[in-house]
């Protein structure tokens, strides 16, 4: 394994179609995009959900060679996330390419919460910064630990497919931001992923990342806290975690003023109390960030938010009346 295999800033092009997946946790994401007249559009996309409560490890591999049967092409783009993957920012003095490539392992080395030494980690310059009236490299590094790294290629490689680059989830968000909305650009963007377990976070300034993280909360969050026994006016309803997901993806993110009740009776202010607690947390962990981002880039801070919300709906929900 070799840092070949990270290509976080650009893959090779593969005639004028690309295979984008996501290997998440609880589900794989597949999408299409075809370059037609110098512009990309979505010609196929699939979410596959995964088994989820099983005691026996989910067969990925099996479940994606299925999914790709969709497809024209067994070559992807893969992107990965989680908590074995990293992304950095760090300054440099002036060097050669080859020079920074061995530099920045040693400048994000006790940033990192895996070993250096067992990590693929590749890096970009972004821009130069003055330090103490010297000009240094701005430099943004992808760190990923080579074992988690190894394990999303043997899926790919086991469902027949193979592997034309890799990109950390947070800079595919950036990436696809830019090309999609690059009048929002001219200020501080961030852009909000809620994924199954993490959310991932980056902020753009000008086009450019400037900091990104990935948060500890995820939907499925939102589906443990409505997981219990649930009084309504039918009696105490007993919602598992299969219901809980169900109601999730039925009713997104209740607001918390939402009334009526839902088709098994169950009250949505209730629902969304439960529910109050993780976005609470979730809105805590995000304004840390935020702040992080002011404090640490000397800036004056977000001025725009975009939410790019996966695996829960957020959405007015249509509740049953009361009778």
């Amino acid at each position: 394994l070799t840092a070949g295999r990270l290509k976080p800033w650009r893959g090779r092009r593969a005639a004028s179609k690309w295979i984008g997946l996501d290997l998440g946790s609880a589900s794989i994401k597949l999408i299409e995009l075809e370059e037609r007249q110098a512009q990309l559009r979505v010609t196929n996309r699939l979410i596959q959900e995964l088994p989820a409560g099983q005691e026996a490890p989910v067969d990925r591999a099996g479940w994606l060679q299925a999914a790709l049967k969709e497809f024209g092409s067994s070559a992807v783009h893969l992107a990965i996330s989680g908590p074995e993957v990293a992304i950095r920012r760090v300054r440099a003095p002036s060097m050669s390419a080859n020079e920074l490539k061995e530099a920045v392992k040693w400048l994000v080395k006790d940033e990192l919460p895996f070993s250096v030494q067992d990590a693929v980690v590749s890096c970009q310059v972004v821009g130069s910064v003055w330090d103490k009236d010297i000009q240094k490299l701005d430099v943004l590094v992808a760190a990923v630990s080579a074992e988690a790294l190894q394990e999303q290629i043997r899926v790919v490689e086991q469902a027949g497919a193979s592997v034309a680059s890799v990109v950390p989830a947070s800079v595919a968000l950036w990436r696809g931001v830019s090309s999609a909305c690059p009048e929002k650009l001219d200020a501080s963007v961030a852009v909000v992923e809620l994924g199954a377990d993490q959310t991932h976070t980056v902020i753009l300034k000008d086009g450019v990342p400037r900091v990104a993280r990935d948060l500890p909360i995820g939907s499925r969050h939102f589906t443990k806290a409505l997981i219990g026994v649930i009084a309504s006016e039918h009696g105490e309803i007993q919602v598992d975690a299969a219901k809980a997901e169900q109601i999730k993806r039925q009713y997104g993110i209740i607001p918390e003023a939402a009334d009526g009740l839902t088709e098994e009776g169950l009250p949505l202010g209730q629902l969304a109390a439960l529910m109050r607690s993780v976005l609470e947390t979730l809105l805590v962990e995000l304004a840390r960030f935020l702040d992080f981002y002011k404090v640490q880039m000397h800036e004056a801070g977000v001025k725009v938010v975009g939410s790019v919300l996966v695996d829960v709906p957020v959405k007015k929900p249509k509740p049953k009346k009361q009778r």
